[in-house]
């Protein structure tokens, strides 16, 4: 039987990951961050993306940013994933990196971290004629010393203007991040929701995205909403994790066909006198035919319900 990877997308697929657990203070380190990635990094590449990971990176974030921009072809879908901390300072979101010790005021924020508008510029302006996906785990306030809960509260991440072909989403809105609750699993809440939902079949990137809003939200009690910025325009109807069903239907008819026909070699020779060779490749046919007859139907299903109505 043909594989499934066989009626995928053959456009290429790329991805950064970057984690930062490891932060100065104590209470800026982020337990889930390492883990986000390297599970992520798992599903993203069972989709076919090749992934590029770093973790617990400093100053250098923006070289490793810019290598990893080198490799962008004009037709890639990209997917920048960032599980750390994220400030705004001096009107702009701010990526910060782990050797945050001598950050002592938002003036010298943007020496140290790294600009997130920078950051989505340079990468959309590479892959021209797809799209590109920036997603932000940064639901936990960055404290500078001594500085007070409220704080750290008021200057989280911002809305931004998304860019053309761009789909932005932030793991919780601004005005609900002091009413995150940590998440007692091995990932954060957004990204196991990320993780869960991001390999469903031709789901359009914003149905998608709201596939995962809706789930944090709900798991959440309400208390987490993730924030998406859509500037897809008319790459809306794009989708992460293509199949074709309609051709797998078709592999399937093929395959039950022949078979049928070799069951039928089976059932004359077993007809004409018992033979329990022949009596066992014929059993074992048929479980075959059930089996794909089973899945046709499936994917029968799924076109159905992913046909457009009215």
């Amino acid at each position: 039987m043909t594989h499934a990877d066989d009626f995928t997308s053959t456009e290429r697929k790329i991805a950064l990951l970057i984690g930062n657990k490891n932060y100065s203070q104590r209470e800026n380190q982020l337990y889930h961050a390492v883990k986000n990635v390297e599970d992520l990094h798992q599903v993203l590449s069972n989709l076919g993306f090749q992934c590029t990971v770093h973790l617990d990176i400093d100053r250098d974030t923006i070289d490793k940013i810019k290598v990893f921009e080198k490799t962008i072809r004009q037709d890639d879908l990209v997917v920048f994933y960032y599980s750390g901390h994220c400030r705004h300072a001096n009107g702009q979101n701010y990526l910060v990196p782990v050797d945050d010790a001598r950050i002592d005021s938002d003036e010298n924020i943007p020496d140290f971290g790294v600009d997130l508008l920078r950051v989505v510029e340079r990468l959309c302006s590479k892959n021209v004629n797809n799209v590109s996906l920036y997603i932000l785990d940064c639901y936990k306030p960055y404290l500078l010393k001594d500085e007070p809960s409220s704080e750290a509260i008021r200057k989280r991440p911002k809305a931004m203007e998304a860019l053309p072909r761009t789909f932005i989403q932030y793991a919780c809105t601004p005005n609900q991040q002091d009413s995150v609750v940590p998440h007692r699993g091995r990932n954060d809440l957004y990204t196991k929701h990320l993780m869960d939902i991001i390999s469903h079949e031709n789901i359009q990137i914003a149905d998608l995205f709201k596939r995962i809003s809706q789930g944090v939200y709900r798991e959440s009690n309400q208390k987490q909403k993730p924030l998406s910025m859509n500037g897809l325009g008319g790459y809306g109807k794009k989708i992460v994790n293509f199949v074709d069903y309609n051709r797998m239907i078709n592999a399937y008819n093929d395959r039950i066909r022949d078979l049928k026909i070799e069951l039928e070699k089976y059932t004359i020779q077993t007809s004409m006198g018992s033979n329990s060779a022949d009596l066992f490749h014929a059993n074992r046919i048929r479980v075959l035919i059930h089996e794909f007859t089973q899945k046709r139907t499936s994917l029968i299903s799924k076109c159905y319900a992913a046909a457009p109505r009215g």
